[in-house]
C-alpha cells in the first residue's frame, strides 16, 4: 500500500508539472479551433476524476501527447476532435502501442534470474538494440545496448541498426565538444559570435540530444549554479526592459542587441508555414509582432532558469547534508551506489568529454548525457526522499516528547491547582475562627444601638411636629375668644362653624400624636432592656 501511494502521488506531481508546461505552450496555437480543442481536452483532463495507478497514468499519457500537439502549435490525432463523455479510454489503443513493443517492454523489465543465458531484442521501430549474455559463477552480466535516434527511422520495419550511419551535418551543437568552453552573459558590447550563441540557446527551437547544455549542466562545478543562474536572471531582466522600451518606441532601433536578435527571430519565422501571416502586416506592425513573440520566448526561456535555480539550490542542500552524513546508504549496494553517484554527480573534466569524443561517436554522445542527466535528477530525487523520511523521523520523535512534556505538565499543573484549592479552603477557616467571637457580639450590640436612635429620632420629629400644630392651634382659640358672633351675619356663622371643626379635627389628631408616642416610648424602653442584656 505504501508503494502504491507513492505511484500515486509521483503521478498526480507528474500531472501539476506537466499543467504548468500546458499553460507555457498555450500561447503557441494560432488557429482558432485549434485553440477550442485544446481548451476541451484541457477541461477533460482536469475534470477527468480518476482513482489508482492505472487511470492516473492513463490521464498523464494524455497529458503528455496533448503538449506535444501545443508545441507544434497544431491539434492531431485523437486531439483533432473534442473529447467525448465518460471516462478516458485506454492510451495504448488510442496512441497506437502495438502488442510488439509491450511484450519488449515486459522482456526488458523482467527480473534477471528468469532471462535466459543470452538474450537478445530488437523493438518493432528498429531503433533500440539489447543484447545480454550472463558471465560465469554469477558474476554478472555483459550487456550491449545500441541507440538510432534518426528520426527518419520512426516507421521503419525492417532496418539493420547501425548506431553510428546517421549525418553528422545534423547536428549543428556537436561543435561544443570541441570548444569545451561554457556560455557566457552578453555584455554591454557583445560581439555578433556571443550575441549568436545567446540567440541559439534562448531563442531558437531545441533539437533533441543538445550537447552543449548538457555538457554545461553536469560540468557546471555545484557550487557556482546557484550564482551562474542568478546572473543570467538578472541579464533577461534587463533584457525584457529593453524590449519594453522598443515597443513603447522610447528607443526605437537603438539597441544593437535586439535588434540582432529580432533580425534573427523574423529570419527563423520565415521559414514557418504558419507565421507568414505576420509578414502580410505594415513593416511597423510587423517589427512590433516580432518584438512580442521574441519577449514571450525570452520570459519562457527565463521561467525556465527560474526553475533551475530552484532546482540548483535543492542540489546544493543535498549534496552538503551528503556530504556531512554518510549513513543514508547502506546494504550489499553500497559501494555501486555510491560509485555511480560520485560518477553521476562529479562534474565532467576536459578529459572526460575529449575521451568520450575520441572513442565513441557524437550521436552516443549526446544519447548517453541526456541519460546521465536523467539518472542524476533520479539521484537527487532519492536523495530527497531520504532527507523528507529523515525529517519526518525527527518530527515524529520531537512531537512524541512535547506530548509525553505536555502530559506531565497538565499532570503537575492538575496537582497544583487542587494543593491550591485545600490551602485556600484552610486559610479561610482559621481566619473565620479567630474572629468569629470578637465579631458576633459588636455586631448584636451595633444593630440594637442602630434601632434606638433611629426611634428616637423618629419620636423627636413627632414631637417637634406636635409644638408646632399646637402653637397654631392656640393662636386659633385665641382668635375664637375675641370673635363677636351676629345672628344676622351668616358670613360670620360659617367662619364660627369652620373654626369649630377645624379644632375637633386638631383634638382627633392630638389624641392620635399621644397614642404614636406611647408606643415610641414602649419600643425604646424595649430596646434598652436588649442593650442591657446583651
Amino acid at each position: 500500500m505504501a508503494e502504491e501511494a507513492e505511484i500515486e502521488e509521483t503521478l498526480d506531481r507528474d500531472f501539476l508539472l506537466f499543467m504548468t508546461l500546458a499553460k507555457t505552450y498555450y500561447p503557441q496555437i494560432v488557429d482558432q479551433r485549434d485553440i477550442t480543442l485544446c481548451t476541451q481536452w484541457l477541461s477533460k483532463l482536469c475534470g477527468e476524476k480518476v482513482e489508482g495507478i492505472y487511470q492516473k497514468r492513463n490521464r498523464n499519457v494524455f497529458l503528455t501527447h496533448l503538449l506535444m500537439n501545443m508545441q507544434e502549435g497544431k491539434m492531431a490525432g485523437p486531439f483533432f476532435k473534442p473529447p467525448g463523455e465518460g471516462p478516458l479510454p485506454a492510451s495504448n489503443t488510442v496512441f497506437g502501442i502495438s502488442a510488439t513493443d509491450e511484450a519488449f517492454v515486459a522482456d526488458i523489465d523482467q527480473p534477471v534470474d528468469d532471462m535466459a543465458d543470452d538474450f537478445q531484442e530488437r523493438s518493432a521501430d528498429g531503433r533500440t538494440y539489447v543484447a545480454t549474455r550472463c558471465l560465469p559463477n554469477n558474476q554478472g552480466t555483459y550487456a550491449f545496448v545500441a541507440l538510432n535516434i534518426d528520426k527518419e527511422l520512426d516507421n521503419a520495419t525492417d532496418v539493420t541498426v547501425i548506431p553510428c550511419s546517421m549525418d553528422k551535418s545534423k547536428f549543428r551543437y556537436t561543435k561544443a565538444l570541441h570548444e569545451l568552453s561554457t556560455h557566457t552573459i552578453p555584455g554591454e558590447n557583445p560581439s555578433e559570435s556571443e550575441m549568436e550563441d545567446f540567440y541559439i540557446r534562448n531563442i531558437e527551437a531545441k533539437v533533441s540530444g543538445d550537447i552543449s547544455q548538457l555538457y554545461e549542466e553536469l560540468r557546471a562545478p555545484m557550487g557556482q549554479a546557484c550564482g551562474k543562474i542568478q546572473n543570467e536572471i538578472a541579464f533577461f531582466d534587463v533584457l525584457l526592459s529593453q524590449i519594453d522600451e522598443e515597443i513603447r518606441g522610447v528607443t526605437s532601433g537603438n539597441n544593437d542587441f535586439v535588434k540582432f536578435l529580432v533580425s534573427r527571430l523574423q529570419q527563423d519565422l520565415k521559414k514557418v508555414p504558419k507565421m507568414n501571416h505576420i509578414f502580410k502586416l505594415s513593416s511597423e506592425q510587423q517589427h512590433l509582432k516580432i518584438l512580442e513573440i521574441l519577449r514571450q520566448k525570452l520570459i519562457v526561456r527565463q521561467q525556465e532558469q527560474k526553475r533551475r535555480n530552484l532546482l540548483a539550490e535543492m542540489d546544493e542542500c543535498m549534496m552538503a547534508s551528503a556530504s556531512q552524513s554518510k549513513t543514508c546508504m547502506g546494504g550489499a549496494n553500497e559501494p555501486t551506489e555510491s560509485m555511480w553517484q560520485l560518477a553521476v554527480t562529479r562534474p565532467l573534466a576536459e578529459t572526460d568529454i575529449q575521451r568520450l569524443y575520441d572513442v565513441y561517436p557524437e550521436e552516443s554522445i549526446a544519447v548517453f548525457l541526456d541519460l546521465l542527466a536523467e539518472d542524476r535528477q533520479a539521484i537527487l530525487e532519492r536523495g530527497r526522499k531520504r532527507q523528507n523520511n529523515l525529517i519526518e523521523s525527527m518530527r515524529s520523535e520531537v512531537y512524541k516528547e512535547v506530548q509525553a512534556g505536555k502530559a506531565e505538565y497538565n499532570k503537575a499543573r492538575a496537582a497544583y491547582r487542587e494543593w491550591n484549592e485545600i490551602l485556600s479552603l484552610v486559610e479561610e477557616m482559621m481566619y473565620e475562627a479567630s474572629n468569629e467571637v470578637i465579631e458576633d457580639v459588636p455586631q448584636q450590640k451595633e444593630i440594637l444601638l442602630t434601632n434606638m436612635i433611629t426611634d428616637i429620632k423618629q419620636t423627636e420629629d413627632l414631637v417637634v411636629e406636635e409644638a408646632c400644630k399646637g402653637e397654631i392651634l392656640t393662636e386659633k382659640i385665641v382668635d375664637a375668644n375675641v370673635w363677636k358672633f351676629s345672628t344676622q351675619d351668616d358670613e360670620g356663622k360659617n367662619s364660627a362653624w369652620e373654626i369649630k371643626s377645624a379644632m375637633e379635627r386638631l383634638r382627633r389628631e392630638i389624641e392620635t400624636y399621644k397614642i404614636v408616642i406611647e408606643n415610641q416610648k414602649h419600643r425604646i424602653k424595649e430596646l434598652r432592656d436588649q442593650l442591657d442584656y446583651v
